[in-house]
């Protein structure tokens, strides 16, 4: 059965439609052609006014009923979402932007690449309602065929990652937005995650021997920071000689600096404001 499809509002022809063929429309049911219609009073939340809402496409008189006493139920509710044509690219681009102050930079310019590169060439013109989790699972399986870079097969992480920022923004689409009734994503079928071969750590002797070859390198201070704070490559970046206390042998974090681009961002570090006392000797 084709999804129904909502015909839009003209008050004063649907009224005029509705007087004329009031012999033939049956407890808000009635069939128009080859298909079944409905239609309920729907309150509109600017003007407080009831206008009807017509939906069609029902093979049968019993499915536009079915669907009918549904959506009288969510009307009485408060839930009813109206059909609207609302694409999958325009929606993730106004949502991307409504997120944009909120998102650090980089974080930003990542969730850009993947709905330009992943989403908008295969789902994009789709309207967000007809999505279902079918049209998910099938875009993540094309990815991991032949979504890559000359149609290699794209990694598993990348498609997991792209799973996190569908499933957020179809999960703002139902709450925030009200566009649709539920999340196609948290239904869909994701790739199972790689099980990760535990990284190398260095050993002391190593990280000694590192060091000693490195000591006579511009970037030597930084090497040594980073080996006796654990601190994170932007944290050092972003110190400056006020977050430097030589007296007292302490560094403060106070930042976390990321190149996006030609350009430089700074953003609160993960541990606000935390102090290290870096190692002077090798242990």
């Amino acid at each position: 059965m084709p999804d129904p499809i909502a015909v839009p509002s003209n008050e004063p022809a649907r009224s005029k439609d509705l007087r004329k063929n009031a012999s033939r429309l049956r407890d808000g049911v009635m069939k128009r052609g080859r298909a079944w219609s409905y239609v309920i009073r729907i309150k509109d939340p600017q003007t407080g006014a009831n206008r009807p809402r017509w939906v069609g496409g029902f093979a049968t008189e019993d499915e536009a009923k079915a669907a009918r006493d549904e959506a009288r139920v969510k009307a009485r509710r408060g839930e009813y979402i109206g059909r609207n044509q609302i694409t999958v690219t325009a929606y993730l681009d106004e949502w991307i932007d409504s997120h944009s102050m909120e998102i650090k930079p980089r974080t930003l310019l990542d969730y850009r690449a993947c709905i330009r590169l992943y989403i908008t060439p295969r789902i994009g013109l789709m309207p967000i309602q007809a999505v279902r989790p079918s049209t998910i699972t099938k875009l993540y399986r094309d990815l991991l065929t032949g979504g890559g870079l000359h149609g290699k097969p794209l990694a598993v992480t990348t498609v997991i990652h792209l799973h996190a920022i569908l499933r957020k923004a179809f999960r703002d689409a139902v709450i925030v937005d009200g566009l649709t009734g539920s999340n196609p994503v948290e239904r869909a079928k994701r790739p199972r995650v790689p099980t990760r071969e535990p990284g190398t750590v260095w050993t002391i002797s190593q990280l000694q021997a590192f060091l000693a070859t490195a000591r006579q390198h511009r970037l030597f201070a930084f090497f040594h920071l980073a080996a006796y704070t654990g601190a994170r490559r932007g944290e050092l970046l972003n110190l400056r000689w006020a977050d430097v206390d030589l007296d007292t042998k302490k560094i403060t974090i106070s930042g976390s600096t990321a190149v996006i681009g030609v350009s430089g961002s700074t953003d609160r570090p993960k541990a606000a404001g935390r102090e290290s006392s870096p190692s002077t000797t090798a242990p």
